[in-house]
Formats: structure tokens, C-alpha cells, sequence
């Protein structure tokens, strides 16, 4: 996933073909192709400011659940940065919200009850579903509303899908 704010990209991403922890670098938009410029999240000094490292070798996670195909945004209503993806190993659309755009993320909620999801092929054990991707301007009513899109794997098909947020007390 990639959100840009202030000039800057913040590109978040996972190893081993998505299934494992979320690690998050930026770049100044205009050195994008220039991979030398690339600074990774490498956690946060005493002061709670986050340090930005020049290795990647150096980069920590920002989020320690296993989670695929994300999409991170920030939203006005909730004044919240909000990050949705696939809980791989669960087969369940999910998100997660935080404060700043490095966290700290919580915990996992549920953003899509398996029983609004296509069937799953009955000779295989994955879910032939993924997604969840979401981006800034994909919001309704300041916020209130965002959509996201959930994907199909067979036969292929992008589903456009909504939530409504309220917040406590409304």
C-alpha cells in the first residue's frame, strides 16, 4: 500500500509473498525512483518521535499481525489512520486504526462477516477471496463512509463493497 502526505510516500508492505509482519518506509515523492533516498521505519526515540533508518536491515514492524493485499488511509470523521487488508490465515476482511501512520496499529477488527463473502471452493482449504483495498479517496460524508474493494479469485470478480463508521456516544 502506498499514502502520500506532505510530499512524502509512505509505502507499506510484508515479506515472504505477503504472509507475514507489515514493515513501513518512505521516500520524498519526487526521489521515488531513487532507491538510495528510501528511509525505513526503524521504531521510536525516547521522545516518541519515529526514527527513520537509512538500511532496511535496521526496519522493525509496525504491525506484527500476518496480514495480505492492505490499504491504508486516513480518515477525518474518526481523525484516525485506518489500515485494511486479508487476515491470510483466517480468510477474514479486516482493519486496523491508529493515531499516526507508523501506529501504534491496533488490534485487528472484523470489517467483513464470513457469511457476506462468496462461497469458497469446496476442494481447497484457502479462501478464494482477498482485498480489502482501500485509499483516500475512496470516503463518503467526511468519513463516514468508506468503501473498499474485495476481490474473487475464480472465477475473478471485484466486489465494491461499503462501511459506515460511528463513533461512540452518536
Amino acid at each position: 500500500s502506498c499514502y502520500e502526505e506532505n510530499g512524502m510516500l509512505y509505502l507499506y508492505g510484508n515479506i515472504g509473498g505477503g504472509y507475514g509482519e507489515t514493515y513501513l518506509m518512505c521516500v520524498k515523492k519526487e526521489d521515488a525512483l531513487d532507491v538510495s533516498a528510501y528511509r525505513y521505519y526503524a521504531g521510536l526515540d525516547t521522545a516518541g518521535t519515529p526514527v527513520w533508518a537509512n538500511s532496511e536491515a535496521e526496519a522493525v514492524t509496525v504491525l506484527d499481525y500476518n496480514e495480505r493485499e492492505i490499504g491504508v488511509t486516513y480518515n477525518e470523521y474518526l481523525d484516525r489512520y485506518l489500515m485494511t487488508g486479508w487476515d491470510s490465515f483466517n480468510g477474514l476482511m479486516v482493519i486496523h486504526e491508529a493515531p499516526t501512520l507508523f501506529g501504534l496499529w491496533s488490534e485487528a477488527t472484523l470489517l467483513l462477516p464470513r457469511q457476506y463473502t462468496p462461497t469458497e471452493k469446496k476442494e481447497d482449504k484457502m479462501t478464494w477471496i482477498y482485498g480489502a483495498y482501500s485509499l483516500p479517496n475512496m470516503t463518503k460524508m467526511g468519513g463516514k463512509s468508506m468503501f473498499f474493494t474485495l476481490s474473487e479469485y475464480d472465477p475473478y470478480q471485484v466486489y465494491w463493497m461499503r462501511v459506515d463508521f460511528k463513533k461512540k456516544g452518536e
